[in-house]
């Protein structure tokens, strides 16, 4: 992908199975003034084989053509950015982390690491490179026993999903219940007891874990002793225990 500035257009194309211009001489060439710049250009076989290896094969020639002038118009980019990488950074190496940043800025691609462990094996009957591949007997896998080691002990971790108006609005129902349960009428307390016995959305995450919390050191940090806050929690305790439709064993035992 060389820049070649000439003073008039040259009369010998290139014709390298890699670059190439394809069969048009005028396609490549950039006027400036009395001078031509001609740049090279990935051959239409090039870019059919690469297509044949995808699974997309045959390619009508107006398609080989103009991926051949994209892919040769990227990778001009890439090494112009990579020169002017070079340039700024007053370097006359270039690494393949340079290669690598002008890539995944330039292409929003993912980095290059290097080839396979293993490198494809020459065929010689079809002059091709193949992957290497190893038979499997499909009889034999199936019939032999799996064995799966396991290092720790299974457990089951739980996540609830919901949205973030549900759970404002559980914290929002969390608060109040517990200003009802200090400083609430008895009316209102017993309207709060009936809905904690009965209400099925009550297990949510941020309501009975926070009702109960609240309630069980309320219970330690009186002593048990028989105040009108105690005796609303005890009550409140009762209610939520009675509702079974949104409340686990695990609520009441953590």
């Amino acid at each position: 992908m060389k820049e070649i500035v000439t003073p008039q257009q040259s009369n010998h194309p290139l014709t390298n199975h890699f670059a190439t211009n394809n069969g048009n001489p005028t396609a490549n060439n950039v006027a400036n003034g009395n001078n031509q710049r001609r740049y090279a250009v990935l051959s239409t076989e090039w870019i059919s084989t690469i297509g044949e290896e995808l699974g997309m094969h045959p390619l009508p020639d107006s398609v080989l053509k103009r991926l051949a002038e994209d892919a040769s118009y990227r990778l001009r980019e890439v090494l112009h950015k990579c020169a002017t990488r070079l340039k700024h950074s007053k370097r006359k190496k270039l690494t393949s982390t340079d290669v690598n940043a002008v890539i995944t800025n330039l292409c929003d691609a993912d980095p290059v690491l290097g080839t396979s462990d293993q490198m494809p094996i020459y065929h010689n009957e079809a002059k091709v490179f193949v992957p290497q591949e190893n038979f499997i007997d499909l009889t034999n896998k199936s019939l032999n026993p799996t064995n799966f080691s396991q290092s720790s002990s299974p457990f089951i971790q739980e996540t609830e999903i919901c949205d973030v108006k549900l759970v404002e609005a559980r914290h929002s129902y969390a608060k109040k219940a517990l200003k009802t349960l200090f400083n609430g009428s008895q009316k209102t307390f017993q309207v709060l007891l009936n809905d904690c016995a009965s209400n099925p959305h009550l297990g949510g995450e941020g309501v009975v874990d926070t009702l109960i919390s609240t309630a069980r050191s309320t219970v330690i940090s009186n002593n048990a002793q028989y105040t009108r806050v105690t005796t609303r929690t005890c009550q409140l305790i009762i209610a939520i225990a009675c509702n079974s439709e949104a409340v686990y064993p695990y609520h009441l035992y953590s």
